[in-house]
């Protein structure tokens, strides 16, 4: 199979700008050596800042979902022709389209396996903030406003096909709609208490064979690891986990989809992140 890089320069489903870069920091050459000698194609989703009023609780709503429907397209093309799709942000807000892409295919077989700091499942009226990067999973369930949706209908990915690990930035709000929809949880602090080795072997054991999109936050990692991202959150993680982490997933599933977010290259001296984050994704394609 063939891969389709897809660089999505957005970042105002968030309110750090910079992760509109994430994707133009790759050139032909960083592909091809990502792909192994695979063929590949780039295409970089069209996105337009959309100026205008928007709702309060939905901070930058024309702009993120303008993006996220070409995502949505491009995911989808990338399906139709055979070809895995690799995407690159950009903000998590992102997801909203790659995943509509992924539920039209896949139906209510796809899981979400969420790799990140945070859950990011709320909703349009649980939000403090505004901002849509703290909602994917939430728009991705179906439980969120109609004005989320990226494809041509609602996703409504189930919550026990979703698996949120190494998230540590976590609102009440958010446990409740956790709770509420049989989420599967696994903490930053459950992972160290139990050991990763013990929680993936959970995980597997509950996606086994099954389709997999694949979402890998930046900030799931330690800031003394990579820093180059919004949001940096102490006690995160280490490359390694995040190698065992892919690793189980392609080792017992049947990933779709790869996607990598929240790099800004602005913040990154020397490129020093930029060379982990090409280790990563490169990691992932060669399992």
């Amino acid at each position: 199979m063939e891969y389709k890089f897809i660089g999505v320069p957005m970042s105002t489903g968030s309110p750090y700008p910079g992760t509109e870069l994430g994707c133009k920091a790759f050139t032909d050459k960083d592909f091809k050596g990502m792909a192994g000698g695979i063929a590949f194609e780039y295409k970089e989703t069209p996105y337009n800042e959309i100026k205008g009023k928007n709702p309060d609780n939905l901070k930058s709503l024309s702009s993120v979902m303008s993006c996220c429907k070409a995502l949505y397209k491009d995911v989808g093309e990338a399906y139709k022709n055979n070809k895995f799709p690799v995407v690159i942000g950009g903000d998590h807000a992102l997801s909203i389209g790659s995943i509509a892409a992924g539920y039209e295919v896949f139906g209510e077989n796809l899981c979400v396996v969420w790799i990140d700091a945070h859950t990011d499942i709320h909703t349009e009226i649980s939000t403090e903030t505004g901002y849509i990067h703290g909602m994917p999973i939430g728009a991705s369930m179906g439980i969120c406003c109609d004005e989320l949706t990226a494809g041509k209908s609602k996703c409504h990915v189930k919550g026990e096909n979703v698996f949120i690990i190494g998230a540590r930035s976590i609102d009440k709000e958010e446990y409740r709609i956790i709770r509420e929809n049989n989420v599967n949880l696994y903490t930053m602090e459950q992972i160290r208490e139990q050991g990763l080795e013990s929680v993936m072997k959970e995980v597997m054991d509950k996606l086994k064979g099954k389709r997999v999109h694949v979402s890998l936050d930046v900030d799931f990692f330690d800031p003394d690891v990579f820093y180059a991202t919004g949001y940096n959150i102490e006690n995160g993680f280490s490359i390694e986990d995040a190698k065992h982490i892919i690793s189980d997933i392609y080792k017992d599933s049947k990933p779709v989809i790869f996607e990598c977010v929240e790099y800004s290259p602005a913040k990154d001296e020397n490129q020093k992140d930029f060379i982990k984050l090409k280790e990563i994704i490169t990691y992932a394609l060669r399992q």
